[in-house]
């Protein structure tokens, strides 16, 4: 079963659980996506970096699979309160991989945007943005 719900300035679509994940190309937007299934919230689609060749989509598959439902992990961050350090998840009401700074609750996208993006390149990012307030702590204020 499928249904659709929007997120400002764009539609994304849902399925309920079949079981399997699966990973598709849209021709419309150039995007290979893949179809996570989920028991729980019904699952959710995800955009991809990558552009798999065929014999590559069963292998990508499984490695997506290792991780845990994405759209779970978003509702559950998001009803979080009193996070004690930095987070970092793949979000699905923006679409990207954010990290969420404690001190001030902030959730900041990363702009990757795939799913499929490589952890290094994910946290790299993410240590970019919490530390990039030490670089500045001792500069001289601007002449």
């Amino acid at each position: 079963m499928r249904r659709t719900h929007t997120i400002p300035g764009r539609t994304r679509a849902t399925y309920a659980p079949a079981g399997t994940h699966a990973i598709g190309y849209r021709a419309g937007d150039d995007r290979w996506w893949v179809r996570w299934a989920c028991a729980d919230c019904g699952g959710v689609e995800l955009p991809l970096l990558a552009r798999p060749k065929p014999s590559e989509v069963g292998g990508l598959a499984r490695r997506l699979a290792m991780r845990g439902c994405p759209e779970c992990e978003t509702r559950r961050r998001h009803a979080a309160t009193g996070v004690r350090g930095p987070a970092v998840w793949y979000d699905t009401s923006v679409e990207d991989w954010v990290v969420q700074i404690p001190e001030c609750q902030a959730l900041l996208p990363l702009e990757i945007g795939g799913f499929d993006a490589a952890e290094v390149l994910v946290y790299r990012a993410a240590s970019d943005i919490v530390h990039s307030g030490d670089a500045l702590d001792g500069a001289p204020p601007p002449a």
